[in-house]
């Protein structure tokens, strides 16, 4: 369980929001943008519908998804009652590590694509002088 969840805090819960989901988890284990896509509710209210069907032990976390960056963010629940699967967290270092490559990365396309985005406004795809290259590169370096 995650320290976020507030599993004491009473939710309202409605009987065909929740039909819809027992119909989703019937099926198997589903993520929350699954839940979301098949009972058309918003984010914020399933998100409290699970968090009151997890404390009533209807459902529980069997495992995580990983987001776009490689986390493990996204919830996949189970239908029955169970323990909640770990999850696995990494290290501040690496975490750190992959956001400066990121960071490096955008900023080498962002320097690479003007040059060549300007000369395809222009319509023509001469090569770009290796000055005007080194040039920006030092300005947005000292920048």
């Amino acid at each position: 369980m995650q320290a976020a969840d507030d599993l004491t805090r009473a939710v309202r819960l409605g009987p065909l929001s929740v039909a819809k989901i027992m119909r989703a988890l019937l099926d198997g284990p589903c993520s929350m943008p699954e839940l979301q896509h098949s009972s058309g509710l918003s984010s914020n209210t399933l998100h409290g519908y699970m968090r009151a069907l997890r404390k009533e032990g209807v459902v529980h976390i069997s495992g995580w998804e990983k987001d776009a960056t490689g986390r493990d963010s996204l919830r996949v629940f189970k239908l029955g009652p169970g323990k909640d699967a770990p999850r696995r967290r990494k290290p501040k270092a690496q975490v750190a590590r992959e956001c400066r490559r990121r960071k490096q990365e955008a900023m080498m396309l962002k320097l690479f694509a003007s040059p060549l985005q300007e000369a395809a406004n222009h319509e023509q795809l001469a090569p770009v002088p290796v000055r005007r290259v080194y040039s920006a590169l030092a300005a947005n370096i000292s920048a």
